[in-house]
């Protein structure tokens, strides 16, 4: 999927070997991999155009987008589908066009080296020469497991803003046309139709998996069995041979849940088994793949994996339904056990934390958690701008990179072979800021979308208990019932060991020591750059205490060097 474009050319053979196709279009060096998710859209002497993960519509047209501005590629960035990045070299300019979620990051920083961007951190950083480590970034990452829109790992080195097209030239000029925001619209705590939300829901997600398939003989589907997965299964055409695939340490629950759902929708479930320790290996080739600052932990489809992933012509995902189209983002949401979700009073200026966030501020230098919070807080500001009442709601969604989980996706659209995400879709995360908030408590607008395309499938249980099709008091008392089924079942030794989709092998489930990742110059470089942020205890004293075991995992990050 990856890019690279810098004045001086890459300087490290880490760098170039990333990179199996490269050019000289004018002042700059041009590289990048060739893959399914990166289409090569104009190749002549004097100009180069690419786009990074999957492109539909005017954008890609290059007979329409010579000599266009700013403005007008703006416009058919706007009419365009897909999770994509764009890069136009010609003469001294580059220029970047992003979708409307920024769901493909793109990073840029001008240094000793010269300018350098694109869609891996660290490499634009090598390239510019600004590999210092932007300490408050860290502290960030540490406490909140991202890094706060648009800073990154490094100092000097920004992310591009989403919906946007980016000018850059020689002479240091930058100039930005912003095309689309996710502003608010009035009617976002109103009642609203649910029918009609869900129908436009609909068509645009089987309008995405329809462009995805277009021209291709197989596919897979990461099939969790899920109500995301069965979803997408769900508005496959049936004449597309596409194999339902689920990731499993063993046969589980998990597996038998996903398996009769995949078979009630006309499909034979296909299984890989994750190796033994998968999580705890290969910490480093992790982060070097999605780049630092982000968790390495959601890196599901990697190594072994991927490579049992990639003999397909394409393969579809879920990612995304839970943070934009229901309400895991969502603050004003009150939430009862086995009781239907509520929506209650706005509340613009809360963050919902994720159950794995820990407050362990205190250990860090005041000043670097001082910064981190006015860099949150600018942030938020101009996110009440545009969305006063959900500003909270969308802190970590816009740019769409700045979910927690979003080292899921950035490693899939590594692979060789397609990856089609559709509730990523540029087209998707517009429905998603214009749909009220009444749409998706409870999931009543994805529920409206999908039951009846689900068929006898909806009616199957998923592994949290929830029987898709139901919504309401019914849904949540069919839960309750469930899971009390199967509290009995452990009880008796029915069912025994881990039954969910997660292995026992997570990193924070054991004690995190960086020399079992890390040779020793590694080691000493993570124990160096923690001892310039902690306040109060040492590097090593660190990994020794209890209730941080989440900020430690993350920590892993810092023995990684580009170098």
């Amino acid at each position: 999927m990856d890019f690279l474009v810098s004045r001086s050319g890459p300087q490290l053979d880490t760098v170039i070997e990333r990179y199996d196709t490269s050019y000289r279009v004018g002042e700059f060096w041009l590289g990048h991999v060739s893959s399914g998710n990166l289409e090569v859209l104009e190749d002549t002497p004097d100009t180069q155009t690419v786009a990074a993960g999957s492109l539909y519509g005017p954008l890609s047209d290059l007979t329409d987008l010579r000599g266009r501005s700013k403005e007008d590629l703006g416009a058919r960035a706007l009419e365009s589908d897909g999770s994509f990045a764009l890069a136009h070299l010609q003469g001294s300019t580059i220029t970047v066009v992003t979708d409307a979620g920024g769901s493909i990051p793109v990073y840029y920083g001008d240094g000793p080296r010269g300018l350098a961007l694109g869609t891996v951190v660290h490499h634009v950083a090598a390239c510019s020469g600004l590999t210092s480590l932007d300490e408050v970034s860290v502290v960030d990452y540490l406490l909140n497991a991202n890094v706060c829109y648009p800073y990154s790992w490094y100092e000097k080195v920004r992310l591009a803003p989403p919906g946007s097209v980016c000018s850059f030239d020689v002479s240091d000029e930058k100039t930005t046309y912003t095309y689309w925001e996710p502003t608010e619209p009035d009617d976002v705590c109103d009642p609203c139709d649910v029918r009609k939300w869900g129908e436009r829901l609909r068509k645009q997600i089987s309008s995405a998996v329809e462009q995805s398939i277009q021209d291709k003989k197989n596919g897979k589907l990461l099939y969790s069995g899920g109500s995301d997965s069965r979803a997408i299964l769900s508005v496959v055409p049936r004449s597309f041979d596409c194999t339902p695939t689920t990731i499993l340490d063993r046969k589980n629950r998990e597996y038998k849940l996903a398996k009769r759902s995949a078979n009630l929708l006309g499909r034979r479930l296909d299984w890989i088994r994750r190796p033994e320790n998968f999580y705890r290996s290969g910490v480093s080739d992790r982060i070097d793949t999605i780049g630092p600052g982000r968790d390495f932990q959601h890196t599901h489809v990697f190594g072994s994996v991927a490579s049992q992933l990639e003999r397909t012509d394409v393969i579809l995902g879920g990612y995304f339904s839970d943070t934009i189209l229901k309400t895991l983002y969502m603050s004003n949401v009150e939430r009862r056990p086995y009781k239907p979700e509520q929506l209650s009073e706005p509340m613009p200026d809360t963050i919902k934390e994720r159950n794995f966030m820990e407050d362990i501020s205190d250990i860090f230098i005041d000043r670097l958690v001082e910064k981190v919070q006015t860099r949150r807080e600018k942030h938020h500001a101009y996110l009440k701008e545009i969305r006063p009442f959900t500003a909270g709601n969308w802190h970590n969604l816009w740019p769409a990179s700045g979910g927690l989980e979003f080292g899921s996706y950035m490693a899939t659209t590594r692979l060789e072979t397609e990856i089609i995400e559709p509730f990523v879709f540029s087209q998707t995360y517009k429905l998603a800021a214009m749909m009220p908030d009444t749409a998706r408590i409870d999931s009543r607008g994805f529920r409206q979308a999908f039951s009846e395309k689900m068929g006898s499938a909806g009616f199957w249980p998923t592994s949290s208990g929830r029987i898709p099709r139901f919504g309401g008091k019914l849904g949540h008392e069919v839960m309750r019932q469930i899971k009390r089924w199967r509290t009995l079942k452990e009880r008796l030794g029915i069912e025994a060991g881990y039954q969910g989709s997660w292995s026992p092998d997570r990193l924070r489930s054991a004690p995190v020591r960086p020399e079992d990742h890390f040779d020793g110059a590694s080691c000493n470089l993570l124990y160096d750059r923690l001892q310039g942020i902690l306040s109060g205890v040492g590097p090593r004293q660190f990994f020794e205490m209890s209730g941080h075991r989440q900020a430690q995992v993350r920590s892993l990050s810092l023995g990684f060097s580009v170098s």
